[in-house]
Protein backbone atom coordinates (compact mmCIF):
# COMPACT_ATOMS: atom_id res chain seq x y z
CA UNK A 1 0.00 0.00 0.00
CA UNK A 2 2.89 2.28 0.33
CA UNK A 3 3.19 2.29 -3.57
CA UNK A 4 -0.22 3.81 -3.89
CA UNK A 5 -0.24 7.61 -3.62
CA UNK A 6 -2.75 10.63 -4.27
CA UNK A 7 -5.98 9.50 -5.87
CA UNK A 8 -6.05 5.48 -6.32
CA UNK A 9 -8.49 3.72 -8.35
CA UNK A 10 -8.70 -0.20 -8.04
CA UNK A 11 -9.82 -1.55 -10.89
CA UNK A 12 -11.13 -5.21 -11.08
CA UNK A 13 -11.44 -5.37 -7.26
CA UNK A 14 -12.88 -8.41 -6.74
CA UNK A 15 -13.80 -8.53 -2.89
CA UNK A 16 -10.69 -6.70 -1.69
CA UNK A 17 -10.43 -3.20 -0.53
CA UNK A 18 -7.12 -1.78 0.15
CA UNK A 19 -8.42 1.04 2.92
CA UNK A 20 -6.98 4.08 1.67
CA UNK A 21 -9.58 5.86 0.40
CA UNK A 22 -9.27 4.48 -3.33
CA UNK A 23 -12.43 3.90 -5.73
CA UNK A 24 -13.03 0.50 -5.97
CA UNK A 25 -14.42 -0.68 -10.05
CA UNK A 26 -15.50 -4.15 -10.98
CA UNK A 27 -17.95 -5.56 -13.60
CA UNK A 28 -19.79 -8.06 -10.99
CA UNK A 29 -22.52 -6.04 -8.88
CA UNK A 30 -21.64 -9.50 -5.99
CA UNK A 31 -18.27 -7.38 -5.85
CA UNK A 32 -16.74 -4.91 -2.90
CA UNK A 33 -17.08 -2.14 -5.42
CA UNK A 34 -18.08 1.43 -5.24
CA UNK A 35 -18.50 1.40 -8.93
CA UNK A 36 -20.02 -1.04 -11.71
CA UNK A 37 -18.22 -0.63 -14.25
CA UNK A 38 -16.24 -2.43 -17.40
CA UNK A 39 -12.25 -2.03 -17.27
CA UNK A 40 -12.56 -1.04 -21.26
CA UNK A 41 -14.97 1.78 -20.30
CA UNK A 42 -14.66 3.43 -17.24
CA UNK A 43 -17.12 6.15 -16.03
CA UNK A 44 -14.40 8.88 -15.41
CA UNK A 45 -12.84 11.77 -16.62
CA UNK A 46 -9.23 11.62 -18.45
CA UNK A 47 -6.56 12.32 -16.05
CA UNK A 48 -8.63 11.58 -12.65
CA UNK A 49 -6.16 9.49 -10.72
CA UNK A 50 -2.50 9.46 -9.35
CA UNK A 51 -2.12 5.74 -8.99
CA UNK A 52 -4.09 3.12 -11.02
CA UNK A 53 -3.88 -0.53 -9.18
CA UNK A 54 -5.15 -3.69 -11.20
CA UNK A 55 -4.30 -7.45 -10.93
CA UNK A 56 -7.64 -8.47 -14.05
CA UNK A 57 -8.68 -11.38 -14.52
CA UNK A 58 -6.15 -13.89 -15.30
CA UNK A 59 -5.15 -14.73 -18.61
CA UNK A 60 -5.98 -11.30 -20.10
CA UNK A 61 -7.40 -11.58 -23.95
CA UNK A 62 -4.65 -10.99 -26.06
CA UNK A 63 -7.48 -8.62 -28.02
CA UNK A 64 -7.75 -6.74 -25.03
CA UNK A 65 -4.67 -5.72 -24.07
CA UNK A 66 -4.19 -2.74 -25.64
CA UNK A 67 -7.93 -1.55 -24.83
CA UNK A 68 -6.65 -1.90 -20.95
CA UNK A 69 -3.13 -0.34 -21.59
CA UNK A 70 -5.41 2.85 -23.35
CA UNK A 71 -7.81 2.86 -20.64
CA UNK A 72 -5.55 2.72 -17.67
CA UNK A 73 -3.57 5.99 -19.73
CA UNK A 74 -6.50 7.61 -20.12
CA UNK A 75 -7.39 8.18 -16.56
CA UNK A 76 -4.06 8.19 -15.07
CA UNK A 77 -2.51 11.95 -14.50
CA UNK A 78 0.84 12.22 -16.52
CA UNK A 79 2.82 13.69 -13.92
CA UNK A 80 5.72 13.24 -11.47
CA UNK A 81 4.80 10.52 -9.23
CA UNK A 82 1.83 8.98 -10.83
CA UNK A 83 2.18 5.68 -10.51
CA UNK A 84 0.53 1.99 -12.21
CA UNK A 85 0.34 -1.50 -10.06
CA UNK A 86 -0.56 -4.35 -12.17
CA UNK A 87 0.01 -8.18 -11.69
CA UNK A 88 -0.09 -9.41 -14.72
CA UNK A 89 1.15 -12.26 -17.21
CA UNK A 90 2.83 -9.61 -19.47
CA UNK A 91 4.73 -6.22 -19.84
CA UNK A 92 2.56 -4.12 -21.29
CA UNK A 93 3.82 -0.57 -22.81
CA UNK A 94 2.68 2.61 -21.24
CA UNK A 95 3.43 5.93 -23.35
CA UNK A 96 5.33 7.96 -20.63
CA UNK A 97 5.95 5.49 -18.00
CA UNK A 98 8.78 3.87 -17.30
CA UNK A 99 8.94 0.26 -15.53
CA UNK A 100 10.51 0.79 -11.95
CA UNK A 101 9.77 -2.42 -10.46
CA UNK A 102 9.37 -6.48 -11.28
CA UNK A 103 8.72 -8.98 -9.03
CA UNK A 104 8.18 -12.62 -10.30
CA UNK A 105 5.53 -14.51 -8.18
CA UNK A 106 5.03 -18.35 -8.84
CA UNK A 107 2.74 -19.50 -6.36
CA UNK A 108 3.11 -22.47 -3.91
CA UNK A 109 2.45 -25.30 -6.15
CA UNK A 110 4.86 -26.63 -8.49
CA UNK A 111 4.04 -26.20 -11.92
CA UNK A 112 2.00 -22.87 -10.61
CA UNK A 113 1.58 -20.22 -13.26
CA UNK A 114 3.67 -17.26 -13.02
CA UNK A 115 2.92 -13.74 -12.12
CA UNK A 116 4.14 -10.53 -12.67
CA UNK A 117 3.96 -7.62 -10.38
CA UNK A 118 4.84 -4.33 -12.25
CA UNK A 119 5.08 -0.60 -11.21
CA UNK A 120 5.41 1.93 -13.48
CA UNK A 121 6.28 5.40 -12.82
CA UNK A 122 5.30 8.75 -15.03
CA UNK A 123 8.82 10.04 -16.63
CA UNK A 124 10.91 7.13 -14.81
CA UNK A 125 13.19 5.62 -17.45
CA UNK A 126 13.36 1.69 -18.01
CA UNK A 127 16.32 1.06 -20.41
CA UNK A 128 17.17 -2.51 -20.13
CA UNK A 129 20.16 -3.28 -18.14
CA UNK A 130 22.20 -6.60 -17.48
CA UNK A 131 21.73 -9.04 -14.98
CA UNK A 132 25.41 -8.91 -14.51
CA UNK A 133 25.11 -6.77 -10.96
CA UNK A 134 22.68 -9.52 -9.78
CA UNK A 135 24.92 -12.44 -10.62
Amino acid sequence: MSRMKGRVLHLCCGHTRFGVGEVNVDLSPNSAADVIADMFRLPFPDSSFDTVVSDPPYKLAYDKRAMFVEEILRVIRKRKGSRILLKLDFIPYFEGFGLTELYVYQGKRYWAHVSLLLMFEYGADSSPETLDKYI
